[in-house]
């Protein structure tokens, strides 16, 4: 809505206008005033290319430093191992039972004697050894 003196209030519902409210002069005199609004905000207050394009470009004497490899991200068998996050707990799926398929769902990772998880996550389906 335009106000009075100018302003532009957005407001939380938008709909399209109707035909009939097409129509009427004072919504075509609103919407020409909000075109004209527009058009002087950007003309006002947008600079031309050639004024900001520099603020883009290197300077001559700035130094490109290499790219630091400690700062990397983990790879996955550097993370820890935990439930917490595991995608297949919870998933369904069928497992053979003799000459048939029943449905199964995955409840928990394996853990050896010492209570520790078996097989480490990796993104690479071939090497994520985890046992379920």
């Amino acid at each position: 809505m335009i106000t009075k003196s100018g302003k532009v209030i957005a407001r939380t519902t938008i709909r399209a206008l109707t035909k009939d409210e097409l129509a009427t002069e004072a919504v075509q005199m609103d919407l020409a005033n909000f075109d004209n609004l527009v058009l002087d905000y950007f003309k006002n207050n947008i600079l031309p290319l050639e004024e900001t394009a520099s603020d883009f470009l290197f300077a001559q004497d700035e130094v490109i430093l290499p790219f630091d490899e400690e700062r990397t991200m983990p790879e996955d068998d550097d993370t820890p191992d935990t439930e917490a996050h595991d995608q297949y707990i919870t998933a369904k799926v069928m497992l053979p039972r003799g000459d048939v398929l029943e449905k199964a769902i995955v409840t928990s990772r394996k853990r050896d004697a010492n209570g520790a998880l078996i097989g480490r996550a990796n993104s690479n389906p071939l090497l994520d050894t985890r046992v379920y």
